[in-house]
C-alpha cells in the first residue's frame, strides 16, 4: 500500500509527462480514491444540462459523482473523472460544506470563460490526473 502512495509523487518529481493524453489509465485510480473517500459514481444524466458530467456536494457528506454514458475517448473520459475530482478536493477542503478553490491556479482564458473561480481551477487543471490523485491520496475519509 505505501508503495503505492508514493508511485504519483515519484513520477511528479521526475517530471514524466501523465497528462490525459498520455495516462488514460490514471482516470480508473482517480474513481478508486473516489470510492475509499466514499464518494458515490454513477452512469446517468449529468445534472448541468449539456455536461457530460458533474459532481454533486452534498453538505455534511462526500458527494455523488455522475458521468454520461456516452461514448468517449480514454483522454476525454479521464479529463472528466479529473475535473469531477477537483471538486471532490474543493469540497473535501470545505470541510464537506462548500466548494470553493484550493489553489491548484487558474489560466486566464479560463477564468475569463468561467465565471465560477472553482470551474475555472478545475478547468484549468483537468488534464494533469497525476498531481490530482496524489493530492486525493493525502485525504482522510470523513
Amino acid at each position: 500500500m505505501l508503495i503505492n502512495s508514493l508511485i504519483p509523487a515519484l513520477l511528479l518529481q521526475l517530471n514524466i509527462n501523465t497528462d490525459c493524453n498520455n495516462a488514460p489509465q490514471l482516470a480508473d485510480r482517480l474513481l478508486k480514491e473516489a470510492t475509499r473517500l466514499g464518494i458515490q459514481v454513477i452512469q446517468g444524466v449529468p445534472e448541468l444540462p449539456g455536461k457530460d458530467a458533474s459532481y454533486r456536494a452534498v453538505y455534511g457528506v462526500p458527494g455523488v459523482i455522475t458521468i454520461s454514458p456516452r461514448i468517449m475517448s480514454p483522454s476525454t473520459r479521464c479529463q472528466l473523472i479529473t475535473h469531477e475530482m477537483i471538486h471532490v478536493l474543493q469540497h473535501f477542503k470545505q470541510s464537506l460544506k462548500g466548494v470553493n478553490p484550493i489553489g491548484l491556479g487558474s489560466t486566464t482564458a479560463e477564468s475569463i470563460r468561467h465565471s465560477q473561480p472553482q470551474e475555472a481551477e478545475a478547468y484549468s487543471n483537468q488534464n494533469k490526473p497525476l498531481k490530482i490523485l496524489e493530492l486525493l491520496q493525502r485525504l482522510k475519509k470523513p
